[in-house]
C-alpha cells in the first residue's frame, strides 16, 4: 500500500509538471535523438551540464527563444540559448536571474579588432593605446568598470598577438588607480579572441573562432580576480559545410549513414570531451563532431584538422572544420 501511494504520488508530480516548451517534445525511441527545433522556453530554464541536473551552464527567461539540439529516451532535451550556450533543460524554481546579453551597448576597437558588448552603468569604454611601435599599437587598454558584480573595479587590456592572435586580459585596477603602459598574459585572466560581451554580474562571454576549428561561443565567470569557464556539455557548432572526402556517421539510430565527397552536410556539435588531448604531444585536433548529412540523418564522425600535415592524412573531412591560426 506504501510503494502505491510513493508511486501515485510521483506520477501525479509528473502529470502536473509545467511543460518547458513552447511545443510539446516526446521522448526519444533511442538514447539520443536529433531535432533542431526552435522553440521558446513556457517558464524559467536552468541548463544544467547533465541531463538530470549538475552544475548550472545559463538561465533562461520565460518566453526566450531556444533551440531544441537533442531528446534522450527520457524525455531530457539538450538546448542551446540564442547566445549559443548548450545545457540540459530543467525547470528553474531558484528565482536567480536569468542570464541577459540584450540590451548591451557595442563598441570597436580599429577596423573590428576587438568588439565589445557593454553596460555603460558599470563599465567605460576607454579605447586607448596603453603602448605600441609606430602607428602599430601592440597593447589596447579597451575598457574599465565594475565587471564582478562588486565594488572592485577591474581594466580589460587587448592584444592583437604576433599574428593573428588576439586576446584581453581581464585584471583588477591597481591599488594606486594608475594604468599600466602593458600587461602580460595570464592563464586565470586571459581570453582569447576578439569578441567579447560584459554585461557587468560577474560573466564575461566570448565568441570567436581565432585558434580554434569552429565559431565557439564560452562562458566565463569572473570571481577573486580569476576567470574560470563555464563547462557546457557540448560545443554548438550549426553551420551548413560540404564533406571534403567520403566518410560514414555513426548514426544516433545505430546504423551507419554513408557520406560523399562534395556532399552537403551540417557540422551540428562538438564533443569536446570525447577525445582528451595527448599528454605526450598536446595533440588535441581530432573532434568528435555530430554531422547530419544531406538525406537527413545524424551522427557521430571523427575529424582530423588539416594542420600541420594532417591534410595529406586519410580520414574524414570537412570544409568549415580547419584551424583558424598559424
Amino acid at each position: 500500500m506504501h510503494k502505491t501511494l510513493i508511486a501515485l504520488t510521483l506520477l501525479a508530480a509528473q502529470a502536473s509538471a509545467a511543460p518547458l516548451f513552447s511545443d510539446d517534445i516526446a521522448a526519444g525511441k533511442q538514447p539520443l535523438t536529433y531535432l533542431g527545433k526552435d522553440s521558446k522556453a513556457a517558464t524559467t530554464l536552468l541548463l544544467t551540464q547533465k541531463a538530470d541536473g549538475g552544475d548550472a551552464v545559463a538561465r533562461i527567461a520565460a518566453d526566450s527563444p531556444v533551440t531544441i539540439l537533442l531528446v534522450d529516451d527520457k524525455g531530457h532535451a539538450l538546448v542551446k540559448n540564442a547566445f549559443g550556450l548548450t545545457g540540459w533543460a530543467q525547470a528553474d524554481t531558484s528565482g536567480a536571474a536569468a542570464d541577459k546579453l540584450d540590451g548591451l551597448q557595442k563598441v570597436v576597437i580599429g577596423e573590428d579588432a576587438f568588439i565589445f558588448y557593454h553596460d555603460p552603468k558599470n563599465s567605460t569604454f576607454l579605447n586607448e593605446i596603453a603602448s605600441g611601435k609606430d602607428e602599430e599599437p601592440e597593447t589596447y587598454r579597451a575598457l574599465r568598470g565594475k565587471l564582478a558584480g562588486d565594488d572592485q573595479d577591474y581594466f580589460v587590456y587587448c592584444d592583437d598577438g604576433m599574428s593573428g592572435d588576439p586576446s584581453c586580459t581581464i585584471f583588477p585596477v591597481p591599488a594606486d588607480g594608475k594604468a599600466p603602459t602593458e600587461t602580460t598574459y595570464d592563464k586565470n585572466r586571459t581570453l582569447n579572441g576578439e569578441t567579447y560581451y560584459l554585461p557587468g554580474d560577474g560573466t564575461v562571454y566570448t565568441d570567436t573562432h581565432a585558434n580554434l576549428f569552429y565559431q565557439t561561443r564560452s562562458k566565463y565567470t569572473l570571481k577573486d580576480d580569476k576567470l574560470d569557464e563555464v563547462i557546457q556539455p557540448y560545443q554548438y557548432i550549426g553551420v551548413d559545410s560540404k564533406a571534403e572526402s567520403a566518410f560514414t556517421l555513426d548514426g544516433l539510430d545505430g546504423k551507419k549513414h554513408k557520406v560523399k565527397k562534395g556532399e552537403k552536410v551540417r557540422v551540428i556539435l562538438d564533443d569536446p570531451r570525447a577525445i582528451p588531448c595527448n599528454p605526450e604531444t598536446d595533440s588535441c585536433n581530432k573532434l568528435k563532431l555530430l554531422v547530419q548529412n544531406a538525406a537527413g540523418d545524424a551522427g557521430w564522425v571523427t575529424v582530423v584538422d588539416a594542420y600541420g600535415g594532417e591534410e595529406d592524412k586519410p580520414g574524414p573531412k570537412i570544409e568549415y572544420i580547419r584551424f583558424y591560426g598559424d
